[in-house]
């Protein structure tokens, strides 16, 4: 497990799948209207122009696109408006290879994740094996009702590769990228600096200056946030202060309390740290 799987876990994320876009006209117009979460849309075989208020995203053939849905969002053919699609889901005639859903993050993903409103698959409009393939899946499986929970996993497949090809920006630092996924899923047990020294090839300080780069944290306050998600996580989750104190290792409530007060979020680098001062 890498750092970004071990933060989606932590903060939580639900992806379904909404439905597959039939037309019985090569040209149409959906409008979808506003959400507490994202909207992902992704293409097989059509080409289709996703507006988010004012601004618009072209998704091609084999991309996927996450929007966030605080707007009404409205998906077409082309940037002229068209007549809703009315196709017939038994008609292969009428598939579009457009497939739409929806993704929800947990409370504390903004802080975590750092999303923007619109992510895409990368490179830019090029094809995606991964989309691909769970695109042809979910073809095959649109017209079986007791599939759902087989297409929501292949919905979260293409959100996951979006989220993949996007990393957060304190993780798409290539350099630190594998000691990150260590000091996500190392045991409490092992320290920071064994972590780092058996990751990356060069100094302790060099690897903290790497660090702050990337991150505006060292390892260890990398490590300690991290860990700080988890705690907030299961308290959320309403499990009892004092059981989640003895689950992550504090001596009292008042330990826990006092960590989750000194946690430090990363911060990207042209981003001030009120805390750095």
């Amino acid at each position: 497990m890498d750092a970004l799987a071990c933060l989606l876990d932590t903060v939580g994320l639900d992806v379904r799948d909404g439905r597959a876009i039939v037309s019985a006209t090569p040209d149409w117009t959906l409008d979808l209207g506003t959400s507490d979460g994202y909207v992902w849309v992704a293409s097989r075989e059509t080409t289709v122009w996703v507006w988010s208020g004012p601004d618009h995203e072209v998704v091609r053939a084999g991309s996927a696109l996450l929007v966030r849905a605080a707007a009404p969002i409205t998906i077409g053919t082309n940037p002229d408006r068209h007549e809703p699609p009315d196709g017939s889901p038994t008609d292969p005639f009428d598939a579009t290879g457009v497939h739409l859903g929806t993704a929800r993050f947990g409370p504390l993903a903004a802080g975590a994740l750092h999303l923007p409103d619109t992510l895409r698959t990368r490179p830019r409009d090029a094809l995606s094996d991964d989309v691909l393939r769970a695109l042809g899946h979910l073809d095959s499986l649109t017209a079986a009702p007791r599939a759902s929970a087989h297409r929501d996993a292949l919905a979260r497949t293409i959100v996951l590769t979006v989220l993949r090809d996007e990393q957060p920006p304190f993780l798409a630092d290539g350099s630190i990228a594998q000691c990150a996924d260590a000091l996500f899923t190392a045991e409490r047990s092992r320290t920071t600096g064994d972590v780092v020294s058996a990751t990356m090839r060069c100094s302790r300080r060099t690897a903290e200056r790497r660090f702050r780069e990337s991150t505006g944290r060292t390892p260890d306050e990398l490590r300690r946030w991290y860990r700080s998600l988890q705690v907030r996580q299961a308290l959320l989750n309403g499990a009892d202060e004092h059981e989640v104190a003895r689950r992550f290792a504090f001596a009292s409530v008042g330990s826990l309390r006092r960590a989750l007060a000194r946690a430090r979020p990363p911060i990207t680098a042209d981003a001030h740290d009120p805390l750095a001062s």
